[in-house]
């Protein structure tokens, strides 16, 4: 069982990654997250990477909405700045919260 972060907001999201480790896209690792904490780190296989390479060609759709979260959410962004995010601008994403 994963213990999640935040999320998930999608139901389907043990069968997705579950999926994409069986094609063998992602390889799934733990790492120290802090002294007493670890953290499941997801990363691209080499299969994971050219298929994303056809994806940035193929999808231009898919990339601009990409380039959009990766300006809203940048590589240091915390957790508390996302889950503020998604409070203020999706609340019915977010587990046990209703929508306006």
């Amino acid at each position: 069982m994963i213990k999640y972060i935040r999320g998930p907001w999608d139901h389907r999201y043990d069968a997705i990654l579950n999926y994409m480790v069986s094609k063998k896209l992602i390889k799934v690792h733990f790492s120290n997250f802090n002294k007493s904490k670890k953290a499941m780190c997801l990363t691209l296989t080499e299969l994971g990477i050219d298929i994303s390479e056809q994806i940035i060609e193929e999808e231009p759709v898919w990339v601009s909405r990409m380039e959009i979260i990766n300006a809203i959410f940048p590589k240091n962004a915390t957790n508390e700045r996302i889950d503020d995010y998604i409070r203020k601008h999706f609340p019915s994403l977010m587990l046990g919260i209703e929508g306006e």
